[in-house]
């Protein structure tokens, strides 16, 4: 349905090339999310296989482990990755490749700085954390470990987006965690003895192993799409060259809205594995991955009307840059609407897929 939608607006502003690009990214954005949801649903029934009557506590263990990583994630990229996003489109557009790899090379100053700081207070508040959220102290201890190769993942999948490659950059983003952590599952799962600490915490090793190969993927991902190292040379203007000072300057704001973003989207997960138990924090994220269905048009249409927007700000043309934002709103209302109208009349029907303790979320969602 979204593309049929796109393909329909597509051929309405057939002389509107700004509209055929958003039209023929959203699209491939929209896929590329949507094999990203499906993962995420394939891989809760594949918790729910290997741990049965469990599967919901185990998995909710997890999610907060992965929610602990995304927020030392998000203060290591300190709002680099966003504000990268905007650089690289920007200098892409005038073929200054050398200010890219400039910017480059100072954000990930900036990202191993800050996750110094970062783990250090991870470590010292482990305990707290620990007993806060009902996990492991060693366990917590351990995830820090992880949180700048994860920050790395989420940052190269903005820099590659500002390159307007769209399928890597949403699949970097969205599902190569739960993609690679599900594979990994399967070929660990059958060589861990089923009564022991490890088999109880196997999603969370996993997932680790997971961050380390999307570090590695999108850093190879990275550099590949990068013109040859003479070329970067060749095409420095140092007149535009970025502070440090400059970098954080324009990523503070960023993290404050991404922070903004994290609480709206993930708050009461938090809450809830503080609150009440791991199994209520895994029936409800299945109702967010359900709900995040109604948001796809959104992220998906934004994967590459995003760097237009870069583009035409550095142009100063903001007439453009007008019509565009017009435009992408009306194709995201309108891919949104069919998604909700279902859950609003099938919600236990929805999350009966998963089993029929997951119900219970039926209000939730």
């Amino acid at each position: 349905m979204f593309s049929n939608l796109l393909l329909t607006l597509n051929k309405k502003f057939t002389k509107d090339k700004d509209v055929k690009e958003i039209a023929k990214g959203g699209s491939i954005a929209f896929i590329m999310n949507m094999i990203g949801m499906g993962i995420g649903y394939l891989f809760v029934l594949q918790v729910s296989a290997i741990y049965k009557d469990s599967s919901a506590a185990i998995y909710g263990q997890y999610v907060l482990v992965l929610l602990l990583l995304r927020v030392g994630s998000m203060f290591t990229r300190f709002g680099t990755d966003t504000s990268m996003l905007k650089y690289t489109a920007g200098f892409a557009s005038n073929k200054l490749w050398g200010n890219i790899t400039d910017a480059y090379k100072k954000s990930m100053i900036i990202l191993v700085v800050f996750n110094v700081g970062v783990i250090i207070l991870a470590i010292i508040l482990s305990k707290q954390l620990a007993n806060l959220f009902n996990l492991p102290q060693e366990l917590v201890q351990l995830s820090s470990l992880f949180i700048l190769p994860m920050a790395l993942t989420l940052f190269h999948s903005q820099t590659i987006r500002g390159l307007k490659k769209i399928g890597i950059s949403s699949f970097l983003q969205n599902s190569a965690f739960t993609t690679f952590n599900s594979l990994l599952l399967l070929l660990v799962f059958p060589l861990i003895n089923k009564d022991s600490y490890y088999f109880r915490n196997l999603l969370s090793y996993t997932l680790f192993a997971a961050i380390i190969i999307g570090a590695i993927v999108s850093t190879v991902v990275w550099f590949r799409n990068m013109p040859s190292k003479n070329e970067r040379e060749n095409s420095f203007d140092k007149k535009q060259s970025l502070s440090i000072k400059q970098i954080l300057s324009s990523s503070y704001p960023l993290l404050l809205v991404e922070s903004s973003s994290f609480i709206g989207t993930w708050v009461e997960q938090v809450l809830l594995g503080i609150l009440a138990t791991h199994e209520d924090v895994g029936i409800y994220n299945v109702c967010v991955k359900y709900a995040i269905l109604t948001s796809i048009s959104l992220r998906s249409v934004n994967s590459i009307s995003a760097p237009k927007f870069s583009e035409y700000f550095f142009q100063n043309d903001y007439k453009s840059l007008g019509k565009v934002v017009r435009k992408s709103t009306k194709m995201t209302f309108w891919a949104a609407f069919p998604v909700t109208c279902i859950y609003i009349i099938l919600p236990g029907f929805c999350l009966g897929i998963f089993g029929k303790s997951f119900t219970n979320g039926t209000i939730a969602l």
